[in-house]
């Protein structure tokens, strides 16, 4: 299961990264409902939030996440993580608990956790300069293109900048790109896409990294600049990738007014990733399963073939047995002219007797055998649907989450140009089952 996170340089990543692990890095983190979001909760009858803890398990990063998250702890922030930080190769293993809403109290509480999942995450990300040109790494783009969903880094700082003009037209969303580095990035989510082996919509995630510098009176300018009909730079992308499910989430670290800490929606774009990769993951277990019931039907048929060999000596040992009582019943002048005449004696037929009776019995061991492992592998057939299950319902749950509290937090969700307002139902409809 594995992320591909692509950004130009200085696009917030290695920040986003630190901040992830500073907020995330102890504890299942489950903030309080407000009742605007349980309701939107109980109108979409969803019962269970997730909140999730992540483990980095690559000791050499945790160590550099760990400085990194230190720096976010001085009040205020005066130093930041170096942004030339590689975090390549990065594997997580993300915790998710689910909690059950107690719709029936109006306390912002939760009953009890239902449901907890443990799953191991890989991240590449490669350096900025992969894509603009100024770095070049084979190793890199393979790596990406075995990528399960893309999160995608645009700065807030560089969409501020192009909204300062006063009426933005063709060349500024093309000086956007350059700027984001979105002419490589686009290169590789094609590479991607065209090396996707499932039949499904290609799960991205764009980030608007730094999000806490925008103020509040420029956020309509930014969501024109976006979101707009006929120039909107995500509609653009959207409407030109039609099989990729877009999310966009603004997101931050940092309190305006205080200069201190302060996570704005850290979490949602790497659980929309991690729940694309999950549920992918369960088209593999699935693969793998009908993989195991294809080699246990061939093991059937051996069984079935070795039966019939096993029943074909045994009718053979029979005859044989036969044979020789019929001999046995002779006189002694009958039993001596068969065989001087056809070789025929009763030592011999309980000899053929007995040595069908032994090639029966090893065909009926064989095919023992076979349907025991036939048996195992229609076992292990079952163990990876329920594996699969349950990777399909961990995603479903995140994604639940996400559609009843993203609008509230100016997340959007696009496929082909358009708003998607039933998240879960659409993504159900969108990808394979």
């Amino acid at each position: 299961m594995r992320i591909a996170l692509l950004g130009a340089p200085k696009s917030g990543k290695t920040v986003y990264w630190s901040a992830l692990f500073h907020a995330f890095q102890d504890e299942i983190t489950i903030p309080p409902l407000t009742p605007k979001i349980k309701q939107q909760y109980r109108e979409m009858n969803i019962n269970k939030k997730v909140g999730f803890r992540i483990d980095i398990t690559n000791k050499w990063l945790e160590k550099q996440l760990a400085y990194n998250s230190h720096m976010l702890d001085a009040q205020p922030i005066t130093k930041w993580p170096d942004p030339t930080m590689d975090l390549d190769n990065l594997t997580a293993d993300i915790k998710f608990d689910f909690v059950e809403l107690d719709f029936d109290s109006s306390r912002s509480t939760y009953t009890n956790r239902v449901n907890s999942y443990t799953r191991t995450i890989e991240v590449d990300d490669p350096p900025g300069g992969l894509f603009n040109d100024t770095v070049h790494s084979i190793g890199h783009i393979n790596r990406l293109r075995q990528a399960d969903a893309a999160i995608v880094f645009l700065p807030m700082d560089a969409i501020l900048k192009a909204i300062t003009k006063t009426e933005l037209d063709l060349e500024d969303i093309k000086q956007f790109n350059i700027d984001a580095a979105l002419k490589g990035i686009k290169k590789v989510l094609e590479d991607v896409r065209a090396k996707n082996k499932y039949d499904d919509t290609f799960p991205c995630c764009f980030i608007i990294s730094k999000s806490d510098e925008c103020k509040a009176e420029d956020f309509p300018q930014v969501e024109d600049f976006l979101y707009n009909q006929d120039y909107g730079f995500i509609n653009l992308i959207s409407k030109e990738y039609p099989d990729m499910i877009i999310c966009v989430c603004p997101t931050g670290i940092l309190n305006p007014d205080t200069g201190n800490f302060q996570a704005l929606n850290l979490e949602w774009p790497f659980l929309f990733a991690a729940a694309a990769t999950i549920f992918r993951n369960h088209y593999d277990w699935m693969e793998k399963s009908e993989q195991d019931k294809r080699i246990a039907r061939r093991y059937d048929n051996e069984a079935e073939n070795s039966a019939k060999k096993a029943k074909k000596h045994s009718d053979k040992a029979q005859y044989y047995a036969r044979k020789a009582r019929e001999l046995a019943s002779r006189n002694l002048f009958a039993r001596g002219w068969a065989f001087l005449a056809r070789g025929e004696s009763v030592r011999r037929y309980r000899q053929d007797e007995l040595l069908f009776h032994r090639r029966a019995n090893d065909h009926r061991s064989e095919a023992d055998e076979k349907l025991e492992t036939a048996k195992s592998y229609r076992n292990a057939a079952g163990r990876k649907i329920n594996f699969a299950n349950d990777d399909k319902q961990l995603a479903f749950d995140t994604w639940s989450s996400l559609s009843a509290e993203g609008a509230h937090r100016k997340i959007r969700i696009m496929v082909a140009g358009n708003m998607i307002e039933d998240f879960v139902d659409n993504i159900k409809s969108k990808m394979k089952r």
